[in-house]
């Protein structure tokens, strides 16, 4: 999966998700874009930006390079004999874009993400239409 960040992008992941899952993708048709809120990085990729309870930014990845955060994460997941994965939290996914990567097609996953927002931000920049 390569970040495309074009318009189409979420259209075909929610095309991807209706097949699997209409319900979820109705309630995510009715999302807006995250906008301001979608910050690009030094590298090129994206993060979001949050608000803490104290109202202060928080950014759920990297503000330099998230993929090279992610790698370094995951290089501390177990991979070898384990075919299921549960991830909570998706932000824009470049963790979950490396674990797929790192693992073996027959592998299988759960993505728990309780913002519909950061689910949306996810669909626009990376193509999961294999993952769904």
């Amino acid at each position: 999966m390569n970040l495309v960040g074009e318009p189409s992008c979420f259209e075909r992941n929610l095309a991807a998700l209706r097949e699997g899952d209409p319900e979820l993708a109705r309630r995510l048709e009715g999302v807006p874009p995250l906008g301001e809120r979608l910050i690009q990085t030094a590298s090129g990729s994206f993060t979001l930006k949050a608000s803490g309870e104290d109202g202060a930014d928080l950014f759920l990845h990297s503000r330099n390079d998230p993929a090279a955060e992610a790698e370094s994460l995951l290089a501390k997941v177990p991979k070898e004999g384990v075919t299921a994965y549960i991830v909570y939290g998706l932000g824009a996914g470049h963790h979950l874009t490396r674990l797929l990567a790192d693992t073996p097609a027959a592998s299988k996953g759960v993505v728990f993400e309780r913002s519909l927002a950061h689910l949306r931000a996810a669909f626009e920049l990376q193509d999961w239409t294999e993952a769904l």
